[in-house]
C-alpha cells in the first residue's frame, strides 16, 4: 500500500510510528513546516529536522500564518501535496487550509482519506459557531479517523461522525528507547537517591501551568529535593526570578531544550515527572517518563490521564497548586526506585501502527 502522511513537522516521537508503518508499506511524509523555519525559530533541537529522518519526505511550498501557539499553512498549489497518487492519505490535522486542500484532492482523485485527531472534549476550544461547524464537517467527510483513546473518540463522536469510522489506539512513543536508557543508567549506578528529583519537560508557557508547579515545589520541597525544567519558552525568566524570590534557586535547574536522547538520560536520573498543564491534548512526555520507570503526577485535563490512571506510580490531580503539591508529596513518599518493567511497555509504536494501517486500508 502506498501511503502519504501529511503533517506539520517531523516530530521525533512520531518517527518510530512511521518506521513501523514503512516496514510493510510505501510511506511518504509531507511536511508543511520547513527546516529553515524550524532553525529560525530555535525552539526545537536538531532531531526535529527532516534531514535527520530515514523516511521519504517532501516540503511543498506553503504560506504560513502564525498567531500565538497556533500555526496554519496553506499549500501553494494543492496538487503538490501528493508526489504521486497514493492508495491512502493520513491527514494529521484539520485547521490549516493545507489539510482542506489535501481532503479535496483525495475526494477528486479517489484516494482514501484518513484523519488523526488527538483533542478531547475538554481541550476543544470551539463547541459552537462557524469554526466548530467547519471542523465537524471536515471530519464527517473523512473515510476513517484514528484517535488515541476514548477521550478523543468521544470528541469525534460529538462532531457527528459515524462510530464505525473511528479506530481507537494508544498514543505511543519509542518506549523501548527510554526504558533501555534507564536500564543502562541503573547498571552504571549513576542515580543519586539523595533527596527526590522532580522533573518537568515541555514548553515554559502559561498553558503548561509551570508557575503553579514551581510554587507547589517551593511549598513542599525538602532541602535535599530538586526541580528540573527541560524546555524553553517565554516564562523561563519569570520562573528563574520566582525560584530566587522563594529562596530555592539552588534546588531548581533550567536545562533548556534537549534532544530525545538527552531527555531520556535526564529521566533515567530523575524520579517524578510532573505535567501540571491546564490544557493538554495528550502529553506524550508521560509515556516517556513511565517507560523510563518514573513516577508521574499529571493533571486530569491531559488526554493521557484516563489511559494511564490505573498504572503504577501515576497520580492524577487537578491543575491547582494544592492538588499538584499534594500528589507530589504522595509520589515522593511512595518512591521505591525506577521500574524496569513498567506497564507502558506494552503500548509500542508497532501496536499503534497496526491501528493506522487498518484505518488506511480500503475495506474489501
Amino acid at each position: 500500500m502506498i501511503i502519504t502522511w501529511i503533517t506539520n513537522v517531523a516530530s521525533p516521537y512520531r518517527r518510530p510510528l512511521w518506521r513501523a508503518i514503512e516496514k510493510n508499506h510505501d510511506l511518504h511524509i509531507v511536511l508543511l513546516e520547513s527546516d529553515t523555519q524550524l532553525k529560525r525559530e530555535g525552539r526545537r533541537g536538531s532531531d526535529w529536522l527532516s534531514t535527520s529522518m530515514s523516511q521519504s519526505t517532501s516540503n511543498p511550498r506553503t504560506v504560513r500564518f502564525a498567531r500565538g501557539e497556533t500555526i496554519l499553512y496553506a499549500a501553494v498549489g494543492s496538487l503538490r501535496l501528493f508526489r504521486r497518487r497514493p492508495h491512502a492519505a493520513l491527514i494529521a490535522g484539520w485547521e490549516s487550509p493545507a489539510f482542506w486542500q489535501a481532503l479535496l484532492q483525495c475526494k477528486l482523485r479517489g484516494i482514501r482519506a484518513v484523519g488523526f485527531y488527538e483533542s478531547t472534549l475538554e481541550t476543544n476550544r470551539f463547541t459552537e459557531g462557524p469554526v466548530a461547524r467547519a471542523r465537524n464537517y471536515f471530519f464527517r467527510q473523512l473515510d476513517a479517523i484514528v484517535v488515541p483513546g476514548t477521550a478523543a473518540r468521544d470528541a469525534v463522536l460529538a462532531f457527528g461522525v459515524d462510530e464505525k469510522k473511528i479506530f481507537i489506539g494508544f498514543n505511543a512513543v519509542d518506549v523501548s528507547q527510554f526504558n533501555e536508557t534507564t536500564r543502562q543508567v541503573a547498571r552504571q549506578n549513576r542515580v543519586d537517591e539523595t533527596g527526590h528529583s522532580f522533573l518537568f519537560v515541555g514548553q515554559l508557557i502559561d498553558r503548561k501551568n509551570v508557575i503553579v508547579l514551581l510554587r507547589a515545589f517551593a511549598d513542599m520541597c525538602r532541602p535535599e529535593d530538586s526541580m528540573t525544567f527541560v524546555g524553553s519558552g517565554e516564562l523561563a525568566p519569570v520562573l528563574q526570578k520566582a525560584a530566587r524570590d522563594a529562596g530555592i534557586e539552588k534546588q531548581v535547574r533550567f536545562l533548556g531544550s534537549l534532544s530525545n536522547e538527552e531527555t531520556a538520560h535526564t529521566m533515567a536520573e530523575s524520579q517524578t515527572l510532573v505535567l501540571p498543564s491546564k490544557e493538554e491534548v495528550w502529553g506524550l512526555v508521560v509515556n516517556e517518563a513511565l517507560a523510563a520507570g518514573m513516577n508521574v503526577v499529571v493533571t486530569g485535563v491531559c488526554g493521557v490521564a484516563p489511559a494511564v490512571r490505573s498504572m503504577q506510580g501515576v497520580y492524577v490531580c487537578e491543575p491547582d497548586e494544592l492538588s499538584i503539591r499534594r500528589d507530589m508529596v504522595k509520589s515522593r513518599a511512595a518512591w521505591n526506585g525506577h521500574r524496569l518493567d513498567p506497564e507502558i511497555l506494552r503500548h509500542t509504536p508497532e501496536e499503534f501502527a497496526d491501528v493506522f494501517v487498518k484505518a488506511l486500508k480500503t475495506p474489501a
